[in-house]
């Protein structure tokens, strides 16, 4: 064989693995400048599991300077310590080379030295010193989690199909949840996608009944639904999937900054408090997650794929308790919780009923034909017109949680739960408060089609003056405002004229037109029988056409580094207090005089740290501000939560944002921008 053959032969091989790299298993570009990074969750998650981590350069992922691993049992508090003791290790070494120092180095010094390029700067290696970081290892949560995916990756991969999406997309949830359809993060996302409320509610039902995002099947859609709009946002899948993350503001400001939607450049170059680690790696987490989902023997010995349930779906006819349903169908409780997470603790509580046209999940082994005759025969006793109501109660100066729970005869802990409280010392005057039912306290079925009953009267002011004006107040925004006093938001802008993206602030008054509430009508969605190919449903950029609008308004109108700065602002507890005050059931039209008592908006003041209820006790026949409003949540402790994190853990920050979809008006007349990211 010539040379010359031999030299042709070799370039072909080159060329070869160059293409293998830039599209692997999945089909989506991995440049070359990026192996590092890829490389390095590649090790996270296949070569150090959870009882231990990296000590690593929070921007060179190559340079990796130890190991750690922890002691058996070692408890949180022994981790932390370690972890801060190998940081302060390395730092010290680093240290002691950016002096200059290169001869006579100890072994340690020597490893240290080699990991960065011959005759690096002293500069350098100080800058180092403040880039030290830990990683998690991650790869028994790998393993299971690629044991669990045989549940759901044919339905995920039908979906992809459908939707004319890639099917390198499967790999996500590894990145998301380690495919645990029960994972909840710090920062409010839920299950195996991990959307948020706000995000969430764009694509499916989160309510009080109903939490679709618990759902695999559902969310998986949704999913599907966002990620196909993130593409069209921005043209280019690294920065679809980095938006996933980040949210399309952030990645198309990224790219404008910049002027490439080269994804190296961007994750090398561009520079933003809230395009942080957890951003950066996004997209090289996601590669490394679609190689070892793809090629999984290369990394690991075999792991089975659990199988998927035979299961058959039949929509419930009316508002129904899950105790009637489990007895005409036959089928065991603990069988249909497993089958139909989308249904609310409160529920499985007998609180609240399963709602009318619910699509419930059951066992392909029943007989259809016998399950859809037993719905249709429930005794007319056991049907209901409408779901149960709630009732809640609005925090007052002075109010603690356990004095509230006291009050109530209702446990702490379940009321944390129903509320989803990531604090149980820390509560707000004016937060409403959905409230459990004391044990003991049994639903009554007399009230098979409950009526409209008044709510309380208390002597609380008016949103409304009986002139029909409204006083704008803190945290009001117009979509917010509309929503509250059943008033059509164009109409609320053409009384006041205000113009497209017009600010209101605290003080104004605006006028008001009140209409009748009418029912949200929440059409379910026949998984079994919908046509995948088609996939008849909403066109994606339906849901997020007011985020859009409202998005391009921000950016053009705000200068960047302002924008920055609204940006940063929005924290969590803003996002939550404004979700929580206008969350309602969206299965019955809340009588208005009921919402704008529960809900009136108040400013928000840190709770009293006191044992009890300090100030203006509830009288025990009438509570403040209470409805007929409950649900419950599981309590998820801190232990748990940890547990059930996302495979990227440390990449979830909490003060990362997606499209701002609404303004509010904060205390000092600013707009703050309401946000949230999956």
């Amino acid at each position: 064989m010539t040379s010359k053959r031999v030299f042709l032969i070799a370039i072909a091989a080159l060329l070869w693995c160059s293409a293998a790299l830039a599209e692997p298993a999945g089909g989506f570009s991995r440049p070359v400048a990026l192996e590092p990074d890829i490389l390095f969750w590649t090790k996270v998650y296949t070569q150090v599991d959870t009882r231990g981590g990296l000590i690593h350069d929070n921007s060179h992922l190559g340079v990796v300077y130890e190991v750690l691993r922890f002691p058996e049992r070692a408890g949180r508090r022994t981790q932390r310590r370690l972890v801060k003791a190998a940081k302060q290790r390395n730092k010290s070494i680093l240290l002691r080379l950016a002096k200059g120092k290169r001869e006579n180095l100890t072994q340690d010094e020597a490893r240290v030295l080699a990991l960065w390029p011959e005759g690096v700067s002293n500069k350098t290696l100080r800058a180092a010193t403040r880039r030290l970081r830990f990683q998690l290892g991650q790869s028994d949560k790998f393993q299971a989690g690629l044991a669990r995916s045989g549940i759901w990756e044919a339905h995920i991969r039908e979906i992809l199909i459908g939707m004319g999406l890639p099917e390198g997309l499967v790999a996500l949830p590894h990145v998301e949840s380690s495919f645990n359809p029960k994972a909840r993060s710090r920062v409010g996302a839920a299950g195996l996608w991990q959307f948020t409320r706000s995000t969430g509610r764009r694509f499916m039902r989160v309510d009080r009944s109903v939490d679709e995002r618990m759902d695999p099947y559902l969310s998986t859609v949704a999913a599907a639904k966002l990620l196909s709009h993130n593409y069209s946002a921005t043209g280019a899948w690294p920065l679809a999937i980095t938006s996933y993350n980040h949210g399309t503001a952030g990645v198309r400001r990224a790219a404008r900054k910049l002027g490439t939607k080269d994804i190296t450049r961007i994750v090398r170059e561009y520079k933003s408090r809230r395009f942080g680690f957890a951003s950066r790696n996004f997209y090289v987490a996601f590669l490394a997650a679609v190689e070892i989902h793809f090629n999984p023997e290369k990394y690991f010995d075999a792991i089975p794929r659990h199988s998927p349930p035979a299961t058959q779906l039949v929509r419930v006819p009316d508002y129904v308790s899950v105790n009637t349903l489990q007895r005409v169908l036959g089928v065991d409780r603990d069988v249909l919780r497993e089958h139909n997470p989308a249904l609310r603790p409160s529920i499985w509580r007998g609180a609240k009923y399963v709602p009318r046209g619910f699509e419930l999940r059951i066992p392909a082994s029943a007989p259809r034909d016998e399950m859809l005759a037993a719905l249709s025969q429930i005794n007319e006793d056991e049907r209901y017109g409408s779901q149960q109501r709630d009732r809640s109660y609005k925090v007052r100066r002075g109010n603690t949680l356990a004095g509230i729970a006291k009050h109530f005869e209702v446990d702490v802990d379940d009321l944390v739960a129903v509320n989803d409280l990531k604090n149980r010392h820390r509560i707000r005057v004016g937060q409403v408060l959905a409230l459990p039912l004391p044990d003991g306290v049994k639903v009554d079925p007399a009230a098979r089609v409950p009526s409209a009953s008044p709510a309380v009267t208390l002597p609380e002011p008016t949103l409304v003056a009986e002139n029909g004006q409204y006083t704008v107040r803190s945290g009001d925004s117009v979509w917010l405002i509309a929503r509250r006093l059943g008033v059509g938001e164009e109409i609320l802008v053409s009384l006041n004229d205000l113009g497209d993206g017009e600010r209101i602030h605290v003080g104004q008054v605006l006028r008001v037109e009140p209409e009748t509430p009418q029912p949200v009508v929440v059409a379910s969605m026949d998984v079994a029988s919908m046509n995948v190919a088609g996939l008849d449903m909403p066109a994606v950029s339906a849901p997020v056409s007011v985020q859009e609008s409202t998005q391009e308004s921000v950016e053009e109108s705000v200068e960047e580094s302002v924008e920055e700065s609204v940006e940063e602002s929005v924290e969590e507890s803003v996002e939550e207090s404004v979700e929580e005050s206008v969350e309602e059931s969206v299965e019955e039209s809340v009588p208005q005089a009921t919402v704008l008592v529960a809900n009136e908006l108040t400013s928000v003041e840190e709770a009293s740290e006191a044992v009890e209820i300090v100030e203006d006790p509830v009288p025990e026949h009438v509570s403040d501000g209470l409805i007929a409003r409950v649900e419950q949540a599981e309590p998820l402790s801190a232990e748990e939560a940890e547990e059930i994190a996302p495979a990227l853990l440390p990449m979830v920050q909490p003060d990362l944002v997606a499209d701002p979809s609404d303004y509010s008006v904060v205390a000092n007349d600013s707009i703050e921008v309401q946000a949230a990211e999956t």
